[in-house]
């Protein structure tokens, strides 16, 4: 049952951290459907997102070009954007909020693979080879995106080679990462892949606390956590207590929060950076703080 006070103070909270500022925002909120996707989608087209995803690899033309594509469309929490197994062919390009990606594995339980937010393109797959959804992708936040059919996807990137460049960027990053940590976990104890975790989360996510420490400024519950290591929650659990009662993380609902980088980087076996590597990766200028761009 939803919580009326709840979502106000949620709403409240997304204005105030809004990039466009608090009088900004409610304006905003003011306008018509057609305007506000309007105005959103202008902002979308000006910020400097997250490296990594796809809006940050664009150049400025090409960014506006897929940005003039598709329908904009807005999805509360718990939302399933694309279901396993679907035989939809469209593709969203992400403007705000976080998504999960989870597949179910052969035993019945659910497999977190990745997390989505800002700036990322999703269901490209599915919209390129036209073949049934490998995963299930579930609105974490309320998620704003352009959705685009995959005849549009395909005009695009046929136009513009620049473009398919940078798809292609992204479809082997998620590879390789998928690759890594099927390699990574095979003989790794589920407190080492806890911290390794912990540790990929902070370099894509994680942004400076006023006290030194990192925080990852997502909505990710232990649960997920759970699934996105591969083990049970009874020995995830284990693992972050093991690391609150050394200082090394910090947990509270919905939140983690680093507190030692070095002991949580030893903890995973992976060392310490090799000189002129970051040990992380701070969030964009004109972000918000976890790089994904704040919109109402």
């Amino acid at each position: 049952m939803s919580n009326p006070t709840r979502e106000a103070a949620d709403t409240q909270e997304m204005i105030e951290r809004s990039s466009l500022g608090a009088p900004g925002a409610v304006r905003l909120r003011q306008r018509t459907s057609h305007q506000r996707a309007d105005a959103i989608v202008e902002r979308a087209q000006q910020v400097r997102w997250p490296e990594r995803t796809l809006l940050s690899r664009l150049p400025p033309d090409s960014r506006r070009g897929l940005l003039a594509l598709g329908e904009f469309r807005e999805f509360p929490p718990s939302t399933q954007i694309i279901r396993e197994g679907d035989q939809t062919t469209f593709a969203l390009v992400l403007l705000s909020g976080w998504a999960k990606v989870t597949a179910l594995t052969d035993d019945g339980g659910v497999a977190l693979l990745a997390v989505r937010h800002g700036g990322d393109l999703i269901g490209e797959f599915s919209a390129i080879d036209g073949k049934p959804r490998g995963s299930t992708i579930t609105a974490v936040s309320q998620v704003r995106a352009k959705v685009l059919s995959s005849d549009e996807l395909a005009s695009y990137l046929a136009a513009d080679p620049t473009a398919t460049a940078a798809v292609s960027q992204t479809i082997v990053a998620k590879t390789r990462f998928s690759i890594r940590r099927r390699v990574e976990f095979a003989g790794c104890s589920v407190a080492v892949r806890v911290a390794r975790v912990l540790v990929e989360l902070d370099r894509a996510y994680g942004s400076d606390r006023p006290d030194g420490a990192r925080l990852l400024d997502m909505p990710l519950t232990q649960a997920d956590l759970s699934a996105l290591v591969g083990a049970k929650d009874p020995t995830v659990h284990k693992a972050l207590r093991e690391l609150r009662s050394r200082g090394v993380i910090e947990t509270g609902y919905r939140r983690f929060a680093i507190l030692d980088l070095a002991a949580l980087r030893e903890a995973a076996g992976l060392g310490q950076p090799h000189s002129g590597q970051q040990a992380t990766s701070s969030p964009a200028e004109g972000t918000g703080p976890t790089g994904a761009v704040h919109l109402p």
